[in-house]
């Protein structure tokens, strides 16, 4: 099962801002915000078909989470390339 610290190094990781994964998901940013400030993510405090999405969205861009409930890895290494807004993006 997914944990809170999980899915915040996750986004944290690939440099995803909490609204970027909001309409990646299709759902609003206080329930990003909500889960990732939670204890746990035990229903009813989240949704199973929210869970699945944050889930895929992070699987589809290379996150693997360790069954440990704190680690994560990635399939291939993070680079990150110069944005045009000055920022950083991360390519996998």
């Amino acid at each position: 099962m997914l944990t809170t610290f999980q899915l915040r190094a996750a986004r944290g990781g690939l440099r995803v801002s909490v609204q970027d994964l909001a309409d990646a998901i299709g759902v609003q940013r206080r329930t990003i915000h909500r889960i990732e400030t939670c204890e746990t993510l035990e229903l009813p405090v989240t949704s199973a078909k929210t869970l699945f999405k944050l889930q895929a969205y992070f699987e589809e861009k290379g996150v693997i989470f360790g069954e440990d409930g704190r680690s994560i890895r990635y399939q291939e290494p993070i680079s990150y390339q110069p944005a045009p807004d000055g920022g950083y993006n991360p390519t996998v």
